[in-house]
């Protein structure tokens, strides 16, 4: 039992330091110039439905339902795997800060000539000030917080350079005790992004 206990440990620690390599050579990438991006033609439901499946143990854990607000399908030209880390790094933020009992809600809708996808959090929201700063690098909001729950400081700037290839902008709406809701909003006519390698 003890040593089964001590492999949990070291799997999780694995996992950990494998996902903040990916996340550094992301940004190496990004600020290089050289954040490769294949767009195609895909659905944003199913991406987005992929995302909360992945998120489920972790929901449950927190005891934080996870709900989800589209369209039967939502067709897009985007690269599906960028845009899943996009939703799953949107998902973690909602999830680190959700309080238990809670509900974070993924939306996706046209809207004219795009495709808004939202994830909103009922967690303790961002002061004008926190919002200004939600997409630096390293920036948490609350840093004893962040300690705890394993929070870099990351997801947030990796999700917005990623929406930003994409020829879209993703932005935070807040204010204390309100929860957070980030918004992508990506073009949806075909051609509207190319592929940048």
């Amino acid at each position: 039992e003890e040593y089964q206990g001590a492999l949990t440990v070291a799997a999780r620690e694995i996992e950990r330091l494998s996902r903040l390599a990916n996340d550094l050579l992301t940004l190496s990438r990004v600020d290089a110039g050289e954040l490769v991006c294949r767009p195609q033609l895909c659905d944003v439901v199913t991406i987005a439905g992929d995302a909360i499946v992945a998120s489920a143990n972790r929901a449950a854990a927190r005891q934080v339902r996870v709900a989800l607000e589209t369209p039967p399908r939502l067709p897009l030209v985007a690269d599906a795997d960028r845009l899943r880390q996009v939703l799953d790094n949107l998902l973690d933020n909602g999830l680190r800060y959700a309080p238990n009992g809670s509900t974070v809600t993924v939306s996706a809708e046209a809207r004219n000539d795009t495709v808004v996808l939202a994830v909103r959090d009922q967690g303790p929201g961002l002061t004008v000030a926190q919002q200004a700063r939600g997409f630096d690098r390293f920036y948490r909001a609350d840093d004893a917080r962040a300690r705890s729950s394993g929070g870099l400081g990351l997801g947030l700037p990796i999700a917005k350079a990623i929406v930003e290839a994409h020829r879209g902008t993703l932005a935070v709406r807040s204010a204390p005790g309100a929860g957070c809701t980030f918004v992508a909003t990506l073009p949806a006519a075909p051609g509207a992004m190319t592929p940048l390698d």
